[in-house]
This record gives C-alpha cells, sequence and structure tokens, in this order.
C-alpha cells in the first residue's frame, strides 16, 4: 500500500517549546478515521492504517451492517476506560458495541479482531439504542436547563420587537 493513497496527505507541523528547544513533528490525518496522529516513521503511518477500525477492507466491527451502538448516561460508572486510543476515538468514553449478529457486547479485543466469517460492511449508520438510564438523565439535563435559563430583566421580547 502507498503511503499517500492511504493518507490525506495533511502535514500540519507542530512546534513545541521543551526547555528552549523547539520540537518539530509532522502529524497526519488517516483518510478512514481523520484522527491526527502524529508518527515518528512512515512504518507507523502503515501499522495504522493495517489495524485501522474505519478502513473497510480491514473488515473491522466498526464498518459491520451489524453493529448497534448503546449508548449510555455519562456517569463515572459508565465510562469505558478503553485502553486503545483508535477505540476511544470510534466509540467515545460512553457508548458499547454490541454485535447483532451473534447477539453479544462486543469487548476492546473483539473491535480490534478481523472479522471475515462474519462482516458485511454497512451502508448506513450504525443504530444507536439509548438505555434507560441515559434517556433519563436527557431527560433531566434537559429540564434542568430549561429551569435554570433566566431572561434578562432588560432584554425585548418577541412582542417588543413586533412591528404594528
Amino acid at each position: 500500500m502507498k503511503f499517500n493513497d492511504a493518507m490525506q496527505f495533511k502535514e500540519v507541523i507542530v512546534e513545541r517549546e521543551l526547555k528552549n528547544e523547539v520540537r518539530t513533528e509532522v502529524v497526519f490525518s488517516c483518510k478512514h478515521c481523520s484522527r491526527p496522529t502524529g508518527y515518528d516513521t512512515l512504518e507507523g503511518v502503515d501499522e495504522h492504517i493495517a489495524q485501522c477500525l474505519f478502513k473497510n477492507d480491514n473488515k473491522r466491527c466498526l464498518m459491520c451492517k451489524h453493529l448497534k451502538i448503546i449508548e449510555e448516561a455519562p456517569y463515572p460508572k459508565n465510562n469505558k476506560l478503553y485502553k486503545s486510543v483508535d477505540t476511544e476515538w470510534a466509540f467515545g468514553s460512553y457508548r458499547t458495541p454490541y454485535c447483532m449478529k451473534n447477539e453479544e457486547i462486543l469487548d476492546e479485543v473483539e473491535v480490534h479482531t478481523y472479522h471475515d466469517e462474519c462482516f458485511e460492511l454497512g451502508e448506513e449508520m450504525p443504530v444507536l439504542d439509548k438505555t434507560e438510564e441515559y434517556v433519563e438523565w436527557f431527560k433531566l439535563s434537559t429540564e434542568l436547563d430549561d429551569e435554570w435559563r433566566v431572561e434578562e430583566p432588560d432584554s425585548p421580547t418577541v412582542e417588543d420587537t413586533k412591528e404594528d
């Protein structure tokens, strides 16, 4: 695989001041996952492309039509604490991947495993399922937002701005 074909050749020079020294890194953004990452070598770039969860040819669960994502309320007990930054980038901290074909929650190892036997490319976005706890949290957070919203006393209302 050619390096230029697999990466959106976005070169961004990042300069950091480290004890009076300037360090320059080249940051590339994968055209599959769009995650900007600094690499020391081109081998590191090739390794990412070979493992990228968003690349169809890699046959990972993230691009499969059988994937369902379970959204959980953003409470500390629900934080997934994924080990891989790629998994965190794909799902965030409060989402759990679920395989509808095998009817099982996918752990981080399964998400990163090549699945030739059951993979079917998903043409649409994955199913998003919200837990009851998430729905309750969302309801509470939007109600509180409405209750705490304070209008400023001198601000004009819609009726004040209407012309007769």
